[in-house]
C-alpha cells in the first residue's frame, strides 16, 4: 500500500509540474520579449545620451555699446501708436460724418484731417532722431580678448568699423540703418540743429555731389530730417554690454564742419597667426 500511495504522489506532481510548464510557456516568452525591448529602449537612450553635444553657434560679431532703455523706447513707441491712432481716427470716422452731414460745412473736412494729422508729424519731428540702440561690428579676435581690449579698440577705433543704428523716424518700431564710423559727425546744440547732436555725412561720388548742389533744399531737407540723430550723453547708468565703450568711440568723433577730410584709421591690429609643427602622416592600419 505504501509503495501505491508513493506512485501516485510522484504522479500527481508530475501532472502539477506540467500545469505549471505549460501556464508560464506564454509568460515566459512575453517577458523575455519584453525584457529585449527594454534593452533595445536603454541602448537607445544610452546612445542618445552620449551622443556629442551639438555645436555652439558662435556669437555675432554686433557689439551693443549703447542703449536708450526699455522704458524711453515704449514711451516713444506708444506715443508714436497713439499719434497714428488720433490721425485714423480723424480722417476716417470724424471726416466723412462731417462730410456726410447735412448742418455742418464741408470746410470741416480738411481742418479735421489736418488736425489730426498735427500730433502724429509733431511727434515723428520731436522723437525721431532718438537713438534706442547702437551696436558695432567688433573683429572676433578683439572680442574674444575681453573688455580691456574692446575699451582699447573704442580708443582707437578703425573708420571703416560698421555702425549699426536703432531709431524709429516715422514708425512706431525701430529702423535699422548701418554706417562707418568715420561717417559720423557731432553738432553743437543750437537753434538750428535742434535735439539732434549727431549728422550721418555720407561719402559720395561727384555725381552725388553734383545732385546735391542742383538741388540745394532738397538736400538740406533730407540732411536735416533723415541723416540726424540724438543720443543721449546724459544717462545716469550705462547700459551697454561693455560700459565706456561709446564714450571712447564719440571722442573720436569730429564735429561737423571740422572733419570733412577724416582719414580713416587703420584697421584694428589682428595677433600673428600661431603656427604650428608639421603633423606626419599616420600609417595604414592593416587587418590582422
Amino acid at each position: 500500500m505504501s509503495s501505491i500511495h508513493s506512485l501516485l504522489r510522484q504522479a500527481s506532481c508530475i501532472e502539477s509540474t506540467a500545469r505549471l510548464l505549460s501556464r508560464n510557456a506564454t509568460p515566459a516568452t512575453s517577458r523575455l520579449h519584453a525584457q529585449w525591448h527594454v534593452r533595445s529602449l536603454q541602448q537607445s537612450t544610452r546612445l542618445a545620451s552620449t551622443a556629442a553635444p551639438p555645436a555652439r553657434q558662435k556669437s555675432p560679431s554686433l557689439t551693443n555699446v549703447y542703449r536708450a532703455g526699455t522704458a524711453a523706447t515704449l514711451t516713444v513707441g506708444v506715443t508714436r501708436v497713439a499719434t497714428i491712432v488720433i490721425f485714423l481716427a480723424g480722417s476716417t470716422v470724424y471726416a466723412p460724418s462731417y462730410f456726410f452731414s447735412p448742418d455742418h460745412s464741408n470746410w470741416l473736412v480738411p481742418a479735421f484731417v489736418v488736425a489730426s494729422a498735427v500730433p502724429a508729424i509733431v511727434t515723428a519731428l520731436a522723437t525721431g532722431p532718438m537713438v534706442h540702440a547702437i551696436r558695432v561690428h567688433v573683429p572676433d579676435n578683439i572680442k574674444r580678448s575681453g573688455k580691456e581690449a574692446l575699451r582699447r579698440f573704442s580708443a582707437k577705433t578703425p573708420g571703416d568699423t560698421k555702425v549699426e543704428l536703432s531709431f524709429m523716424r516715422f514708425m512706431p518700431w525701430p529702423q535699422k540703418r548701418t554706417v562707418t564710423f568715420a561717417t559720423l559727425r557731432r553738432l553743437r546744440p543750437s537753434l538750428r540743429s535742434g535735439i539732434s547732436n549727431l549728422e550721418y555725412l555720407p561719402r559720395d561720388d561727384r555725381r552725388d555731389a553734383a545732385k546735391r548742389k542742383e538741388h540745394p533744399l532738397w538736400d538740406a531737407f533730407l540732411r536735416r530730417w533723415m541723416a540726424r540723430y540724438y543720443v543721449n550723453r546724459n544717462q545716469k547708468k550705462d547700459r551697454a554690454a561693455v560700459p565706456g565703450v561709446w564714450d571712447g568711440m564719440w571722442k573720436q568723433i569730429p564735429f561737423s564742419g571740422e572733419g570733412d577730410d577724416y582719414v580713416p584709421l587703420e584697421s584694428a591690429p589682428r595677433p600673428p597667426p600661431k603656427l604650428r609643427p608639421p603633423v606626419p602622416p599616420m600609417a595604414p592600419i592593416g587587418r590582422p
